[in-house]
């Protein structure tokens, strides 16, 4: 009996070798080259990739019997038999980690081609002690599969903050970016050409900032910041236009009769009595116009004689200039301007006895709202001159009462030019655009401008006085609407202006001889007149080119 048991297991033992050598046996007759024994690999046409700026989205057909898969990028061109130790190739999923699809693949450096390749990896589990040798318990691999143009490109990274007004000068742009970034150095082009490649300091990576200095006013440039050679953002922006030449420029401090005197101080230590001047107050301040008395109150502020002085907004949001006081002209300039600013003030602009002479008076792309008290310039003695008067690309409000909005009666002024400009609320009570009483001028032109709501009390719209008038007397392109009376009082010059393409609403009662009528009302002409939106909505209307051109919007 007992040696029927040791049979038995004997058999036993001699049937599951067999069993185990069995399973291990390919079961054909000839051998087989092991090399050839490998996993199916993802097919290329399953494989696509969908790249961000620094991560990549894989999508791919999974395979039978594959544990996980491997996939591999590289700058540097992949391909079957290539030398790793000689390129960098960044190897995801070694940890067996990519099981499924799709999966992402992160870190990646932006506006990058990189080079892709995956395959799968089987690895056995449970493999029975003694069973490693099988073939079947040995890991496998999949042949490297590629993509069918073998490479894709991430999108370009953005880590620079939009600049601003503010960030902009004329010789600077402040740049900001995500602080802490890995950043190494930004270029700064003019076209296609590098015109600095700037190395960041550890400080500058930190903070994420950097003002970039020795630019060239009112051009275009790109800037790119790097962390070694791969992009991580682009941003464009154009200086800001160069402030006005002149002999003297400063930036105000705030105390704009100190910072005059002083300049004057130097002019007259260089030996200098006619001279110019840039004031330029910086973007999104406002900066008070007035001097102080002996007993230490407000007083009018001194240009001080032989200065010729522009007050030039600077770059950014535009800076007020507040007319805490009148400027008083006294002595003798060539210029005078303001430039770029918003101009306010509630008594004059200017309220002139003393003797004082300006070649010029140029008011330039600025908005100028208050000086209602009384009116906006007034000349009060014969001694005073303001040769030539000019207004461009400007906007008044809210201002005059009283007298004219130019009442030049008892001064010397030849020539008055106002374009592209608007004048609305303004003058309800005074007594007209420009009142001259007894005084030839050699010039008066008024082109494109766009007038509402002006000059009542029933006054003229300009005032010569009887038997004086301009030697040439333009009006063109204007557009006239609701007058602040219904008093029909219009010029009044010994020369009837010579008048182009201009136009009345039906609420313009001051006629004038050769300007036309629309036969429309304000609101069939203009968006929201009464809050001071004027732009034509009358296709009609904007197609004559009439008026203010700021008002004139391109379909």
């Amino acid at each position: 009996m007992k040696n029927f048991k040791n049979m038995v297991m004997s058999g036993a033992v001699a049937l599951l070798t067999a069993t185990s050598f069995i399973a291990c046996t390919d079961g054909n007759d000839w051998e087989v080259d092991s090399s050839y024994d490998r996993l199916f690999h993802s097919t290329q046409s399953s494989l696509s990739v969908t790249p961000t700026a620094t991560t990549a989205e894989v999508s791919f057909g999974k395979t039978p019997n594959t544990t996980y898969y491997i996939m591999q990028v590289s700058k540097d061109s992949l391909f079957d038999g290539v030398d790793e130790s000689a390129i960098v190739i960044k190897t995801f999923g070694e940890d067996g980690s990519i099981t499924t699809t799709p999966y992402t693949l992160t870190g990646l450096a932006g506006d990058t081609k990189y080079y892709f390749r995956m395959k799968g990896r089987y690895v056995p589990q449970n493999v029975p002690a003694g069973a490693e040798a099988c073939p079947n318990n040995q890991p496998k691999e999949s042949h490297w599969v590629y993509l069918k143009k073998f490479s894709f490109k991430t999108k370009a990274e953005q880590i620079f903050n939009a600049i601003t007004d503010e960030d902009r000068d004329e010789t600077t742009i402040h740049l900001s970016w995500t602080p802490n970034a890995e950043v190494t150095n930004i270029e700064v082009l003019n076209g296609d050409e590098v015109v600095q490649n700037i190395q960041l300091s550890d400080e500058a990576k930190q903070a994420g900032e950097l003002t970039v200095a020795d630019l060239t006013p009112s051009t275009f440039y790109t800037f790119v910041i790097y962390n070694a050679d791969a992009k991580r953002g682009t941003v464009s922006a154009t200086t800001a236009d160069a402030s006005p030449a002149a002999e003297y420029k400063f930036a105000c401090t705030g105390n704009l009769d100190a910072d005059l005197k002083a300049v004057a101080a130097k002019a007259a230590a260089d030996g200098k009595t006619s001279y110019s001047v840039t004031a330029i107050i910086k973007g999104g301040t406002t900066v008070d116009l007035k001097s102080l008395s002996d007993e230490g109150t407000d007083a009018n502020l001194v240009i001080p004689s032989g200065m010729s002085v522009t007050f030039f907004g600077g770059a950014g949001a535009v800076p007020t200039l507040n007319f805490v006081k009148t400027m008083d002209i006294a002595g003798a300039h060539s210029s005078i301007t303001f430039q770029n600013l918003n101009v306010v003030g509630t008594g004059y602009f200017i309220n002139q006895s003393n003797a004082g002479s300006v070649s010029e008076l140029n008011i330039i792309d600025c908005k100028v709202r208050g000086f209602k008290s009384n009116t906006f310039l007034r000349i009060q003695s014969a001694s005073v001159s303001i040769s030539k008067i000019n207004v461009k690309n400007s906007v008044f409000t809210e201002c005059g009462n009283n007298y004219a909005f130019f009442d030049l009666r008892n001064g010397s002024t030849s020539e008055v030019n106002i374009e592209n400009s608007t004048f609305y609320n303004l003058c309800t009570n005074g007594k007209g655009l420009i009142l001259s009483s007894g005084k030839n001028f050699s010039s008066v032109e008024i082109r494109n401008v766009t007038f509402y709501n002006v000059f009542g009390n029933n006054q003229y719209f300009i005032d010569f006085g009887s038997g004086y008038g301009a030697t040439n007397f333009v009006i063109e392109n204007c557009l006239f609407a609701k007058s602040a009376d219904d008093v029909t009082k219009n010029i009044r010059s010994a020369v009837n202006p010579t008048v182009v393409n201009s136009w009345t609403t039906t609420t313009w009662a001051k006629t004038i001889k050769g300007v036309e009528a629309l036969g429309l009302d304000d609101a069939a002409v203009f968006k929201n007149a009464d809050e001071g939106d004027l732009t034509v909505i009358n296709s009609g209307v904007a197609s004559k080119n009439v008026g203010d051109p700021r008002w004139i919007v391109a379909e």
